[in-house]
């Protein structure tokens, strides 16, 4: 927060364009409302059993089974209306405002985002898949098979990325490292937006009976600036999902973050762009190529085989 604080204080080209969103948020808009009440009711998140090998077959006469085309389109509507007041254009702005701050700015920092409708797939394998009990070296309880757990964005940008895993399921805990402050800062303006679209629509599901769905779930956006592979600015290390929008990313810097994920737990899940993990302590389970704000891209889901080293266990956050 006091990146933000800080350009406020002292206006410059990268401050002019965040206060630019002040004319752009509408504070009394109530159309995600009815937008958030419709994802909530069409929330079903079923305990799900089944091995790797049937697990995919058995979507479609799952009794329980939700249209991927009404999954998607109620989470959609409800993602573009929370990050509508930052569009693309404006973060490429800002992420070139902060990089031009930067004597020799490394080209792993060049800025695009995801499409939701491709990030939401992705997630929705691992919920719908490889997330069941039994499936890899997922555990007994699963993961993404009921409300709670965490995920974590290495490289979060705007937060865009952390918005759309909350929307598509109730996590716990969301969280995202960006290294660059005025990006940062933008996260930080999306966090409060969200946060009170959540409050609200909690408030209006407990009131209603409406069953509980990604907003209607306690789930705590948390941003931190700084090296993402670095604990001692965020600790990530017990995230039950993690991302990384790594088209950019050089082999060194690959490395780094395949290092880091080292410690994660067995099972967690890691997603990446264009690149997989450079490490044999994870199997790619799913690989696809899917369109992203700059063109296509190969999205990877990676599954740890072990556990972290002793010296390196999963922590709480």
């Amino acid at each position: 927060m006091s990146d933000l604080v800080e350009a406020r204080k002292s206006p410059g080209p990268l401050t002019t364009l965040i206060r630019k969103l002040d004319d752009r948020v509408d504070d009394k808009d109530e159309a995600v409302a009815s937008v958030a009440k419709g994802v909530s009711a069409s929330c079903s998140l079923e305990a799900a059993s089944g091995a790797a090998a049937s697990a995919e077959s058995e979507e479609a006469s799952d009794p329980d089974y939700e249209d991927p085309e009404v999954w998607l389109e109620n989470r959609q509507q409800l993602y573009e209306h929370l990050t509508s007041p930052y569009p693309t254009a404006f973060g490429k702005d800002v992420s070139k405002a902060d990089r031009e701050l930067m004597e020799s700015p490394p080209s792993t920092l060049t800025y695009g985002e995801i499409d939701f409708k491709s990030f939401s797939i992705a997630l929705n394998k691992i919920r719908r898949v490889y997330g069941r009990p039994g499936v890899g070296t997922t555990p007994p309880e699963g993961i993404m098979q009921q409300p709670g757990g965490m995920f974590c964005d290495i490289g979060s940008g705007t937060g865009k990325p952390s918005v759309a895993a909350a929307v598509c399921h109730p996590f716990d805990l969301v969280a995202g490292i960006e290294i660059l402050p005025g990006l940062y800062a933008i996260s930080l303006q999306l966090a409060v937006r969200f946060e009170e679209q959540r409050s609200s629509m909690g408030a209006a599901g407990t009131a209603t009976g409406v069953p509980e769905g990604p907003l209607a779930h306690n789930t705590r956006l948390a941003f931190a600036c700084g090296d993402g592979c670095d604990f001692s600015v965020y600790d990530w290390r017990n995230a039950d999902v993690c991302f990384a929008n790594s088209t950019c990313f050089n082999d060194a810097l690959m490395a780094k973050v395949a290092e880091a994920a080292e410690s994660l737990k067995k099972g967690a899940f890691f997603i990446t762009l264009t690149k997989k993990l450079p490490s044999t302590s994870f199997t790619v389970l799913y690989q696809k190529v899917f369109k992203m704000s700059w063109g296509g891209a190969t999205v990877f889901i990676q599954q740890k085989l072990r556990d972290p080293t002793p010296s390196e266990p999963a922590t709480k956050v």
